[in-house]
């Protein structure tokens, strides 16, 4: 028979191959028992051929027709293929239906489609390795070659050719049936997973990563208050500057000295990029430490190649992140990647858009975080999202390392409710607009942060729109005198004078006499209602809130020592002693 168009036998000998193997599969294909569908036997092939591990080029482009139409749904039949060919211009290049005819007259009864195209398959691969053997070694012949980078390419493409695809996937029971993910600190790192940390240079990224690995070797808290689930050792990548100087800051010299960080944190300084065998030689790393279950890379951009003038950017941080993420979960551990944001602002709202590269950095990675931080300032927020994560934003404080607060929305609240308490502990009662006056906010900020103090029972409404520190019980309350109880003429009462012992009776038991007694009938207060609009401004200021205090100040003088009299007897000697402070 006819081996397509011209071609020399000697041409057919170069290289691996049983041309009678891929006749009876394509003859096979090209006849359907139904006339209107693909038969079931395409199925099969598909499953285990693709159109490349032809060694005819006029077979390839049959079985690239073949495929197509099985795709489509339609018949592989003679005349659909020829067709097909003819849309294609290909139809001529292979021989034309003549061609197609004889394939089907050729194939061999009787024949295992399944054992030819595994055959056909086989020696697909043996002409791949020995092609890739051979750039191989031209490679190595150049002056500047790395083995590593050899080495490792050619690894990755037996580890390739030795899975089949059939074993690349399970049935989806089987898929539901697999275990739940891990973690390594809940809500922070996955395992197993690829974590990204990005922030912009000097935020404190390298130290919050050696927290972490030191908390997963040694096991205990992270950031200060997150629990470790899974300790273990931790293999670190310090690829920009020496660990021990942040050590040195983080943990003082008794704890730097414990068997667990000597035994559980392993640290390199120096790794080839992945492209160029360091991906290789971290799968070693990960074989020869099966007990490890955190892998730190500072910084990921120490581990990658420049990009070449025009080639896709995407593509490359996709194929080389997600063979870290295989990686990860291959062996089951978890890779925190250190990264740089831009120093531009975001390009949108969403923060994540701010790390440096390609959105196939964080489409890849199951976790970002973000660490942002003001310069000079010992607070930072971090940023937390990924597939099985939450969107959360972290508050941090910087104190010889980094101590996660707690969520950044409730400690802005706090800090926000904060002020205004101190200044109605400082000046007592205020009305709404002294208190936005004061705080220099808008009004609807003001009235929503006493809202929230009220519902919380911190403050009180007193009046319209004036607001004070409810009580909390702490000191126990004043006896209630009479609204008709006032002193002679309005005087102030001496205070009663010690003898330096605070113990000791005063040396003047004189009692101010009660000379007048005046009915005073208390002024009903107006109608109150919490849906009021805004009151008018009103003309008290901050100097009458201090006078106010002055006077209130006097009438509780007065009636400290009227209690103080009725503890040393007085006139009513019977009547028992009021609850001291």
């Amino acid at each position: 028979m006819a081996r397509g168009q011209d071609t020399p036998p000697e041409a057919l000998r170069q290289a691996p191959h049983d041309f009678d193997a891929e006749v009876a599969v394509l003859g096979a294909l090209l006849c359907p028992p139904d006339l209107q569908n693909p038969s079931h036997e395409v199925e099969v092939v598909r499953s285990i051929l693709s159109p490349s591990d032809f060694y005819e080029e006029a077979h390839k482009y049959i079985a690239r027709a073949i495929f197509a139409l099985a795709e489509e749904g339609e018949s592989t039949d003679i005349l659909a293929v020829a067709q097909k060919l003819r849309e294609d211009g290909k139809l001529d290049e292979v021989g034309g239906i003549p061609y197609l005819t004889r394939l089907v007259d050729d194939r061999p009864p009787g024949v295992d489609i399944v054992r030819q195209a595994e055959r056909i398959k086989v020696l697909a691969l043996k002409r791949r390795l020995i092609a890739e053997l051979e750039k191989a070694k031209a490679k190595l012949h150049e002056e500047k070659a790395d083995p590593a980078e050899v080495l490792a390419h050619l690894s990755l493409l037996v580890e390739e050719a030795m899975t089949p695809p059939s074993q690349r996937f399970i049935p989806l029971e089987e898929y539901f049936d697999l275990p739940p993910g891990e973690w390594l600190i809940p809500d922070l790192l996955p395992r197993p997973g690829l974590v990204i940390l990005a922030g912009r240079p000097k935020v404190g990224k390298s130290l919050m990563a050696l927290d972490l690995a030191l908390a997963v070797g040694m096991g205990g808290k992270a950031l200060g208050r997150l629990d470790v689930e899974h300790s273990g050792k931790v293999l670190y990548l310090a690829l920009e500057e020496n660990p021990a100087k942040k050590l040195e800051m983080l943990l003082p010299p008794e704890v730097r000295e414990r068997e667990e960080i000597q035994t559980n944190v392993k640290v390199a300084e120096r790794w080839p990029p992945l492209e160029a065998g360091g991906l290789w030689e971290l799968k070693k790393a990960l074989v020869e430490h099966p007990d490890a279950v955190l892998v730190v890379i500072d910084p990921l951009a120490r581990l990658r190649r420049p990009p070449k003038a025009g080639s896709d950017v995407y593509t490359l941080d996709v194929q080389v992140l997600g063979a870290l993420q295989v990686l990860a979960r291959e062996h089951n551990v978890t890779i925190l990647a250190l990264h740089h944001t831009r120093k531009a602002p975001a390009l949108s709202e969403d923060a994540f858009t701010s790390v440096l590269g390609s959105t196939g950095i964080t489409g890849v990675a199951d976790a970002t975080l973000l660490l942002k931080r003001t310069k000079g300032e010992d607070q930072a927020e971090l940023l937390v999202e990924g597939r099985n994560i939450e969107f959360q934003t972290f508050a941090l404080q910087w104190n010889r390392g980094w101590t996660l607060v707690g969520k950044a929305e409730e400690v802005r609240m706090s800090e926000e409710n904060q002020e205004v308490l101190d200044l109605l502990r400082e000046f007592g009662e205020m009305h709404l607009r002294d208190i936005a006056e004061a705080l220099g906010k808008p009004l609807p900020v003001v009235k929503q942060r006493l809202y929230r103090l009220r519902l919380a029972g911190k403050v009180e409404r007193v009046g319209r729109g004036v607001y004070r520190l409810k009580e909390q019980g702490e000191l126990p309350a004043l006896p209630e005198l009479p609204s008709y109880f006032v002193t002679n003429g309005g005087e102030e009462p001496k205070n009663p004078t010690t003898n330096g012992n605070s113990d000791s009776p005063p040396e003047s038991n004189k009692v101010t006499e009660v000379t007048e007694v005046t009915e005073v009938t208390p002024i009903p207060p107006s109608p109150q209602r919490d849906d009021d609009p805004d009151p008018p401004p009103r003309p008290t200021t901050l100097a009458l809130v201090n006078e106010a205090k002055k006077v209130l100040g006097e009438i509780f003088r007065s009636i400290g020592e009227a209690l103080a009299r009725d503890d040393r007897g007085g006139d009513d000697g019977g009547r028992p002693p009021p609850q001291k402070f």
